[in-house]
């Protein structure tokens, strides 16, 4: 089959950070002998900046996999007018580059994609061919979290507009894939018909080497680190304040002010860089090593007792790329989000829930965590044996196996 997966956002396998679920789909597709366009922004949304021509030329899977590096505009702001006509222009040059390639045999459409869709939604009209929905994240739930309190409760009415374009977009697709059941629910409610579903988990590579060294100098900087406390707990990904940065900052104050030994590494990049800097000079219980390239977070993950994932309250999302992470290097997860996650971190035995934004509760469990160590000892083994459930091979595998139903 000749696929295309469109996606604006997503990262081009570098090294610098994990592999992205669009890049697993085609590598996945590919190896199984079908013919895969990439369609990807030429703005990186991580970074802020544009990709240059070499990072899509420098991808190499087989002859089999091209990339089309889209034209858009920038932003700075993720919530912005900026971003939205970032998106709707993805959607029209997209449309205008499709008119001179291959017509496709199936569409991979990564939701949301209510900004973007239109023009995918006309081609696929027009080239009447079938379109799945890869749904990652929740749109426009998302945005009632930045919503003032007085007024999120009216979010279904101020959003109306866009609620309404989604149930459009849902019903005009031939395909469900989400990444949680949670999600798969929410889209499959809107859908006209019993459409086809199927839920793929991001996954993760159980074949990564967590005992590969970290550079000396960060090594000697976490070693000695790692010596002075009971528990270590380690965040990695993006400073942003949607994943409650003020939260770990406090939390690694309170500890350092009230001799409580546990301590908290952090690694990664975002606009709380700067936040994270200066509390690294003052406050004895925070090592922050900046950003690190993913073969070194997972070396990292080797000093630590416990992930954290957190987020600030009324996040929609279900199921964190950190979740599975964690779960590879074999620690304990500290989790705050309800949905798949929060159920999954409880039934299969791999952590503990706290509640969102609550600083005495997050540290209370992590003091749970540092006095028995026998639970702590069980929701390490409980993470490295689930580990091999979610592995990309067998989850990527799903969705090929999926797309191959709609083969003519």
């Amino acid at each position: 089959m000749n696929i295309w997966i469109i996606n604006p956002y997503g990262e081009l396998p570098s090294g610098k950070w994990r592999e992205y679920r669009s890049y697993m789909l085609a590598k996945e597709l590919v190896e199984s002998g079908h013919s895969v366009s990439w369609w990807i922004s030429n703005f990186d949304h991580r970074t802020k900046t544009f990709r240059e021509a070499s990072e899509t030329e420098a991808v190499c899977v087989g002859a089999q996999l091209n990339i089309f590096s889209v034209p858009c505009i920038a932003y700075d702001k993720n919530i912005s007018l900026r971003r939205i006509l970032y998106e709707v222009k993805f959607g029209r040059e997209l449309y205008k580059i499709a008119q001179t390639q291959i017509k496709p045999d199936l569409i991979v459409l990564a939701y949301p994609a209510i900004f973007t869709g239109g023009p995918i939604f006309k081609l696929k009209k027009e080239l009447s061919v079938p379109l799945i929905l890869d749904v990652i994240d929740l749109w426009p739930e998302l945005f009632s979290v930045v919503l003032p309190r007085l007024l999120k409760r009216f979010s279904r009415i101020i959003f109306f507009p866009l609620y309404w374009l989604r149930k459009k977009q849902v019903q005009a697709s031939d395909g469900i894939v989400a990444v949680s059941k949670d999600y798969l629910e929410v889209s499959k409610n809107e859908a006209m018909s019993n459409v086809q579903s199927q839920v793929v988990y991001w996954g993760l590579n159980s074949n990564t080497d967590h005992n590969m060294p970290l550079d000396q100098a960060i090594d000697d900087r976490v070693t000695s680190f790692r010596q002075r406390f009971d528990l270590v707990a380690v965040y990695a990904g993006t400073l942003g304040d949607a994943y409650d940065m003020d939260l770990l900052l406090s939390a690694s104050d309170y500890c350092d002010k009230n001799g409580i030994s546990i301590g908290f590494i952090v690694a990664g990049n975002g606009p709380r860089f700067s936040d994270f800097q200066s509390h690294d000079r003052f406050t004895d219980n925070l090592c922050f090593l900046g950003i690190l390239p993913a073969n070194q977070l997972s070396a990292l993950y080797s000093f630590c007792d416990v992930g954290l994932i957190t987020y600030v309250p009324g996040s929609t999302v279900a199921m964190p790329i950190k979740f599975f992470d964690y779960l590879g290097a074999g620690i304990a997860i500290l989790n705050c989000l309800g949905r798949d996650v929060g159920a999954l971190t409880i039934s299969e035995g791999v952590g503990l829930n706290f509640e969102a934004s609550n600083m005495l509760d997050f540290i209370d469990k992590l003091k749970v965590f540092s006095k028995d160590r026998a639970l702590l000892g069980s929701c390490q083994t409980a993470s490295k044996t689930i580990s091999k459930k979610y592995d990309v091979k067998t989850q990527y595998g799903l969705f090929r196996e999926f797309i191959e139903t709609y083969e003519r």
